[in-house]
């Protein structure tokens, strides 16, 4: 059941804005974004790629690419929608900078992570993910899992190709979880680090409701702020990349997911069950967002209803 907090329907408010510029690197925090059809404006606009596979460096394999999670990106100027990106800059655990002018930026992620990679701004057509799975994360090895093969390291790889043409996200461009969410999780597992970091979503909305207040709104909308509207379509299902060290206040942790595994799993349409926290979103309007601004909930309209009005 849907908890409408006041009037209006509204359901919480914005308690937090992140953007992570790069695919698998840490980000950092907003006031304010500005949400075009794509998502918000410069985020996920990034990713590098392995250039001995042709693979996206994806932190679901941490074995390659988990060490990603602790550098931070940001750009030196705030994007602006509609405009070329500003420069970008990652800043690397030990505090070196590097930017997106010349090979600079490859050349000290390349020797970070010990492998030839280069930064890229579109989405190539073959690009692939390989998504790493463990028994110690409490998820089965049944529906896509039941489809992953032994790599040369030893470890269970799910191979999956891009399934976003213009951004680099896996599913969809908005991603929202809720306080409630992260309070109930650590009801269940005091000892765990439940930051909500490890989601990496786009919004974190404070709401007065307990449990996992997200799960009701799916097939439902919402509308963030004065304009911005978007469609809730799915549960976001979790993997062994929410575990890993997103830096040092939010330590490897496997026991968030087995957690997660344990009580909210979900059969998800093609994929099968899986572990799931927050919720997938598409843009319907755009428009500006800031934090404290109201979230409101709208149930999905009946087609009939639509057409005559």
């Amino acid at each position: 059941m849907i908890d409408v907090s006041a009037n209006d329907g509204v359901v919480g408010r914005i308690q937090t804005i992140f953007r992570f510029p790069i695919k698998s690197v840490g980000g950092h925090t907003l006031n304010e974004t500005y949400i075009d059809t794509h998502g918000a404006v410069g985020d996920h606009r990034y990713a590098f790629i392995d250039i001995e596979t042709g693979h996206l460096c994806n932190a679901k394999n941490p074995r390659k690419f988990g060490a990603m999670l602790a550098c931070r990106a940001r750009y030196l100027d705030e994007p602006q929608p509609g405009q070329e990106l500003p420069t970008l800059e990652v800043v690397f655990p030990d505090g070196s900078a590097h930017r997106n002018l010349g090979n600079d930026l490859d050349a000290a992620m390349s020797a970070y992570l010990g492998r030839p990679v280069r930064l890229a701004d579109t989405v190539p057509a073959d690009a692939a993910t390989e998504l790493v799975w463990e028994a110690t994360t409490g998820l089965p090895k049944a529906g896509v899992y039941s489809h992953t093969t032994t790599n040369a390291d030893g470890d269970e790889v799910l191979t999956y190709g891009p399934l976003q043409a213009h951004r680099f996200f896996d599913l969809t461009p908005l991603h929202f979880i809720t306080t409630a969410t992260i309070a109930h999780l650590r009801g269940l597992e005091p000892g765990a680090n439940f930051n909500p970091r490890r989601y990496r979503p786009t919004m974190v909305i404070d709401t007065p409701a307990a449990g996992l207040v997200e799960d009701s709104w799916l097939g439902g909308r919402l509308r963030i702020g004065s304009d911005c509207k978007a469609s809730v379509d799915m549960w976001t299902p979790r993997c062994v990349m929410s575990t890993l060290a997103h830096g040092k206040d939010v330590p490897l942790d496997r026991a968030t997911l087995r957690t997660i595994a344990k009580h909210n799993s979900k059969a998800i349409p093609d994929l099968g069950r899986l572990a799931c926290a927050g919720v997938y979103a598409n843009v319907l309007a755009t428009g500006l967002v800031r934090v404290g601004d109201s979230v409101r909930y709208e149930p999905e309209p009946n087609p009939a209803e639509e057409n005559t009005a």
